[in-house]
């Protein structure tokens, strides 16, 4: 049985943020033996899963005080600083991807999958809305959808299988540990969208 592995994110993420996404537990190898395919910046833990990945990192690191600073200067953490700028792209595929909205009864109701197939096409933002007077899903937004805000719920998907990110970042050492700080925005089929993410780690890159 093939395992799951689940992209977004990095390594030793402490300010954490997760998709919202259940990870599939219908087998039991999965509660144990579901992997990360990091990092992939840009995203948020868990945006895409499957049975399969590929994944690519572009890093150019530039150092900051050192190239300016003459010498050695036991100025710490600032001496130590190097600049990063990253692209990131990948895709996991094999299993269907379903998106749920979660209610506060404790119902949820499932109204898009992204589908198991690899279709090599990058994510692109789509919505359906939430009918909260007739319980239906609506595939196209509603006429009066702003003059009723209390009687439709917005619900957001990606369609597609390939992720990617971009953004920059700092690199140092601070108290023995190698600190790394990212901000990635996501990138789909129409451009760049959505909030950065950022991205506080402890370890070392790669």
């Amino acid at each position: 049985d093939s395992q799951t592995y689940f992209m977004g994110g990095m390594l030793g993420w402490i300010n954490q943020k997760w998709s919202g996404r259940s990870i599939p537990l219908e087998r039991l190898g999965d509660t144990f033996f579901t992997l990360p395919a990091l990092p992939l910046r840009g995203h948020p833990y868990n945006s895409m899963y499957g049975d399969r990945f590929s994944l690519v990192n572009a890093e150019f690191r530039f150092p900051l005080f050192a190239a300016i600073l003459p010498g050695p200067i036991p100025i710490i953490p600032l001496y130590n600083i190097t600049g990063v700028a990253f692209l990131d792209a990948g895709m996991a595929w094999g299993q269907e991807v379903p998106y749920e909205a979660n209610f506060s009864d404790g119902g949820s109701l499932e109204y898009a999958t992204n589908p198991a197939d690899l279709n090599f096409q990058l994510q692109k933002q789509e919505s359906k809305y939430y009918d909260g007077q007739t319980g239906n899903i609506l595939d196209e937004r509603p006429g009066d959808f702003v003059t009723n805000p209390d009687r439709y719920a917005e619900l957001p998907y990606e369609r597609g299988d390939i992720l990617m990110g971009a953004g920059f970042g700092l690199r140092t050492i601070l108290f023995g540990f190698p600190l790394r700080y990212d901000v990635g925005w996501p990138y789909y089929r129409d451009g760049f969208g959505g909030d950065p993410i950022h991205y506080v780690t402890i370890g070392i890159d790669f």
